[in-house]
């Protein structure tokens, strides 16, 4: 990345899609206007092991008026630990990256509205996923979902839930009733 976008300080929204840039070291902190932000289809060939929060800056944790983190089809293999510290993020897109698990501090995000996390690897959602009050809208296609935790039955603003997996996943006691009970529409393929 160029020297001197992390001195844009009144930057609203950035778009570095498609650049094809292996790292995103910027030091975030002082962008304290950003809400939103679009790295989509960057971050490829790398080793993995080799990228992580160290090459997707963790300073992106500090975005405190961040709404919108686009980071699809890239080849992250972890998302920053931190991820958690987006308070006021409303649309997370990991779609077709290469994550292994949802981080445990994801569901800190109180006001995610939408989750968009297909075609990754995921095997199992966040355990904590009824805490992310504000979820509308969770779209986990094409991972391979063996179970569905009981705290989803929490999500009372929950409109849309799709979920692959390779046999039915196992689902809590009471989520036929919650399914039931509420206008969500339940896809599992």
């Amino acid at each position: 990345m160029p020297d001197g976008v992390s001195l844009m300080t009144d930057l609203v929204c950035l778009d570095i899609s498609d650049n094809g840039c292996q790292r995103i070291d910027i030091d975030f902190r002082g962008m304290t206007r950003l809400t939103s932000l679009i790295i989509q289809d960057n971050l490829h060939k790398m080793e993995r092991g080799k990228l992580d929060s160290v090459i997707l800056s963790d300073t992106i944790c500090d975005l405190r008026s961040l709404t919108h983190l686009d980071l699809s089809n890239s080849d992250l293999w972890a998302l920053p630990r931190e991820i958690g510290r987006l308070q006021n993020l409303e649309v997370l897109d990991i779609n077709g990256c290469m994550l292994l698990t949802m981080p445990a501090c994801m569901s800190r995000l109180a006001k995610l509205k939408t989750l968009h996390a297909r075609e990754n690897g995921f095997d199992e959602i966040v355990k904590d996923i009824g805490d992310m009050r504000s979820l509308t809208h969770a779209d986990m296609l094409n991972n391979n979902i063996r179970s569905i935790p009981a705290s989803i039955c929490d999500l009372v603003n929950l409109r849309y839930l799709c979920v692959s997996s390779e046999e039915d996943p196992v689902t809590p006691i009471g989520f036929e009733a919650f399914l039931a009970s509420s206008p969500i529409e339940y896809r599992y393929y």
